[in-house]
C-alpha cells in the first residue's frame, strides 16, 4: 500500500488540525494543521486560551476509539497518539494544532474535536482501501517554508525506500534566499494535501505542466477580481487608514491566502496602481500584506518599515507562519526586498524563481 503526502483539512470558514502521519513499510503520509499557535493571535490578532494538553489528549483519544473500535489506538504522550490502521501501517496523529484551535475558539472546540476524527476516520479508511483520489483538476498551489519542508522531508525519512516517491513537489520562490518554496497540493473536499512524485507519474504529468495547470486551476476558483485592486474583497482592508502607513491585507480563509501571490494579473494590476514600487510580506498560510515603497533610497520610508514590523509580528504570533521577510513585485516575480537595488529593481547577480 502507498499512502503519500504531506495534508491538511479544510472546512468552510474554519482550519481544522488532522496532524496525523502515517508511517508504514511501503508508504507514508503527513498532514498538518489550520489552527491558530497556542498562545498567538488568529489571523490578524486575537488572544488564544491555554488548554490543559494532557486532559486533551485523553478527551480526544477516547473520541478516536469510539470512531474506529477495531482499531488500536496508543497515547504515547501528551498530544501524541498512534493509531494502528493495519498489520502494516501505523499512523502517528499530532494534536498540537488542534489544541491550538480549541485555544483560539473555546466555545467551539467540541465541534472542532468532532470534525476532526471524522476527517481522521475518512483518511483511515482510505488508507485501508489505498485509494487515491488526485485528478488533474483538484491540482492547487501552496507556499511552505523551507524550515516546514525539512520537518516533513525528515518524517519522510522514516521509510527510506519510498521517501522519494512520497516527497512533496515543490519549486523555488522569489530566489534561493527567500525561505519559502512553492508546492504542489490536491485539493479535496474536507483536506487538502501535498503532492507528491507518485501523483504526477500516476497522472501522466511532468512537474512543469502540473505548475502550470495547478496555478490555472487556483487562479479559476479566485472570485477576487484582479482588475479591480481597490476591491479585494472582505478579508482585505487598509490597516491604517487616515493618516499614517498605507499598508493593506488580504486575508482569506481557504487555505490559499500566500498562494495568491502567485497570481501574476493580480499583482500587476495592484503594481500599477502604487505610488511605488509594491512591497508584500507574506507572514503566513492565509495572509499577504502589501504597501508601496515612496521614500528616495536613503530615505528612510514609514510604510516599509511599518510593514516589516507587522509581518514579523503575524510571523512570530499567527498560524502557519511563512516568512517575516518583505517581497517586491519586480516585472512577473518576487524578489527579496533584501536583494533588490533602488526603486525595487533587481540587484545585479540576484536570482529569483518567476511564478507563472
Amino acid at each position: 500500500m502507498d499512502i503519500a503526502g504531506p495534508m491538511e483539512s479544510r472546512r468552510n470558514g474554519k482550519r481544522l488540525f488532522i496532524g496525523l502521519v502515517i508511517v508504514a513499510a511501503l508508504g507514508a503520509m503527513v498532514w498538518s494543521s489550520f489552527a491558530p499557535m497556542a498562545g498567538g493571535t488568529t489571523t490578524l490578532g486575537g488572544p488564544v486560551a491555554q488548554v490543559d494538553l494532557a486532559a486533551f489528549t485523553e478527551h480526544v483519544a477516547a473520541k478516536i476509539r469510539a470512531a474506529l473500535p477495531e482499531h488500536e489506538l496508543k497515547v504515547k504522550g501528551e498530544g501524541a497518539l498512534t493509531l494502528v490502521v493495519n498489520e502494516e501501517t501505523e499512523a502517528q496523529i499530532f494534536l498540537d494544532n488542534l489544541v491550538a484551535q480549541c485555544g483560539a475558539d473555546p466555545e467551539a472546540c467540541e465541534g472542532f474535536v468532532d470534525a476532526h476524527v471524522a476527517a481522521l476516520v475518512e483518511q483511515v479508511k482510505r488508507a485501508a482501501t489505498g485509494e487515491v483520489p488526485p485528478r488533474p483538476e483538484q491540482l492547487r498551489l501552496t507556499l511552505k517554508s523551507d524550515a516546514y519542508l525539512a520537518e516533513v522531508a525528515a518524517r519522510l525519512a522514516e521509510v527510506p525506500e519510498k521517501a522519494a516517491e512520497n516527497a512533496p513537489v515543490t519549486r523555488a520562490f522569489g530566489g534561493t534566499s527567500s525561505g519559502l518554496k512553492v508546492v504542489l497540493v490536491v485539493d479535496l473536499p474536507e483536506s487538502l494535501r501535498m503532492a507528491t512524485a507518485g501523483d504526477l507519474e500516476a497522472l501522466g504529468m511532468d512537474a512543469e505542466f502540473a505548475f502550470t495547470l495547478a496555478r490555472q486551476n487556483l487562479e479559476a476558483v479566485d472570485s477576487i477580481d484582479p482588475a479591480k485592486p481597490e476591491k479585494l474583497g472582505m478579508g482585505t482592508k487598509a490597516l491604517a487608514p487616515g493618516g499614517g502607513p498605507e499598508l493593506w491585507s488580504l486575508a482569506t480563509e481557504d487555505s490559499y491566502g500566500a498562494a495568491r501571490a502567485l497570481l501574476t494579473a493580480r499583482w500587476e494590476a495592484i503594481a500599477a496602481g502604487m505610488p511605488g514600487p509594491l512591497v508584500a510580506a507574506f507572514p503566513h498560510r492565509d495572509l499577504i500584506l502589501y504597501t508601496a515603497q515612496t521614500a528616495t533610497p536613503g530615505e528612510r520610508d514609514g510604510s516599509v518599515e511599518a510593514l516589516k514590523i507587522l509581518a514579523k509580528g503575524m510571523y512570530q504570533t499567527a498560524p502557519y507562519g511563512l516568512s517575516p521577510e518583505l517581497f517586491v513585485w519586480a516585472g512577473k516575480q518576487w524578489l527579496p526586498l533584501s536583494e533588490a537595488g533602488p526603486e525595487g529593481a533587481p540587484q545585479a547577480g540576484a536570482q529569483a524563481e518567476k511564478v507563472d
